[in-house]
């Protein structure tokens, strides 16, 4: 390798490091990281081996002080790393971001992830056949808690879809809570 590879190779380096630096400053610690969720479809409920099925929309969304970019880039901007931590390893994911520009200092970034899939559930069968259960999608982020605090959205509440209650009550003995 040349002097002049190992130059460019640094300074891309210099400008990486930049980039994530800046990135990080971009926000102020804990990042409060709003989240609902939506069930769209549920599917079986697989008793047996403690898991369901279902297709959910889950929308997070945080503030930095990137106001000077318009579009939101997850390998370059500051990441929650959030993900789904019961999913089954068939769950697919489309992730989509949108940047709102606020004011001078901050912008909103909404992140919309379509999950569709198996996800993991721990069944408690007790009182068979007057069970009761509840489903759940367990959200996380691969930072620290110093770094996120995830809570859940008070303007835009976890729902589950009209349609979806009644064609998961007509599918299986079933009460959604």
């Amino acid at each position: 390798m040349s002097d002049s590879d190992s130059e460019k190779k640094r300074k891309n380096s210099d400008e990486s490091d930049s980039d994530d630096e800046e990135a990080v400053n971009s926000v102020q610690w804990p990042v409060q990281i709003r989240i609902s969720i939506e069930f769209l479809s549920i599917g079986e409920v697989d008793t047996l081996n403690e898991k369901f099925h279902a297709e959910v929309r889950i929308i997070s969304k945080w503030f930095d002080n990137r106001s000077d970019k318009k579009k939101y880039d997850r390998k370059k901007d500051w990441n929650p790393n959030l993900f789904i931590e019961n999913a089954m390893h068939d769950v697919k994911e489309k992730i989509k971001h949108k940047a709102i520009i606020l004011d001078k200092e901050r912008r909103e970034i909404t992140e919309t992830r379509l999950a569709k899939g198996n996800f993991w559930e721990r069944i408690e069968l007790q009182n068979f056949p007057l069970d009761t259960q509840e489903l759940s999608i367990t959200f996380a982020s691969k930072l620290k808690t110093s770094q996120v605090s995830l809570v859940q959205n008070q303007k835009k509440i976890s729902t589950i879809y009209f349609e979806t209650l009644h064609s998961f009550r007509d599918q299986q003995k079933w009460k959604v809570r």
